[in-house]
């Protein structure tokens, strides 16, 4: 029931729609997406891709192991969550180690050591903004009313080598990114733009400085 190919062998429209159709979709699960940030990825699906499970990996000194790629915040079991137990027991033995992210949807498989609970903070926008901002910090409400009295203009569009830019000058050095990062979340962005699934809305203040 559980096969495992190549992630270039896959049905590209049965696994999106598997990843997009679960009780909680990531854009990271996409086959257009794991093609781009992965060197290279494999698959296991079980049955008619009722569940499927990324395997992103890379190869060194000879050794296949799993890892999370820049760029993806969690991955995990897309699909029927009753499955994530057996798929994740069917990775195949030759990744000596494994390091993937689990989706909210996947249960609690914390057994023999092998998995590990991390935070993840998720914010509803579901709600009026009135009741999102009686969540912010006090300092995050004082910055706002600073903020109503500063003269902005806004821009509708942007570019990402912008918006990157204006990362570095304010928290690059904060950071330990590498130049071959912001290469990547440009290819990202320029990529999810053109798919119509992202946009950067600009704020200015005078004279015409991006902040």
């Amino acid at each position: 029931m559980i096969k495992y190919i190549k992630g270039r062998d896959v049905d590209e429209q049965k696994w999106n729609a598997c990843v997009n159709t679960s009780a909680f979709p990531l854009i990271y699960g996409n086959v257009w997406y794991l093609d781009l940030v992965c060197h290279e990825w494999d698959a296991l699906i079980y049955g008619d891709y009722e569940a499927v499970l990324p395997l992103p990996y890379k190869t060194k000194l000879g050794l296949h192991y799993l890892y999370r790629p820049y760029g993806v915040q969690q991955l995990g079991v897309f699909g029927d969550s009753t499955l994530a137990e057996a798929l994740l027991d069917a990775i195949p033995k030759k990744f000596v180690w494994t390091d993937i992210f689990l989706n909210a949807e996947n249960p609690s498989v914390a057994k023999k050591g092998k998995f590990a609970a991390q935070q993840n903070l998720i914010l509803d926008l579901n709600r009026s903004y009135e009741q999102i901002y009686e969540g912010y910090s006090s300092q995050t409400r004082r910055n706002l009313k600073k903020a109503k009295k500063t003269k902005f203009s806004t821009f509708g569009f942007e570019s990402p080598e912008a918006l990157i830019n204006l990362f570095k000058q304010n928290k690059g050095s904060e950071t330990t990114l590498k130049e071959s990062h912001y290469k990547k979340m440009t290819q990202i962005m320029h990529t999810l733009m053109h798919k119509n699934l992202g946009y950067i809305s600009a704020l200015y203040v005078e004279p015409n400085h991006l902040c």
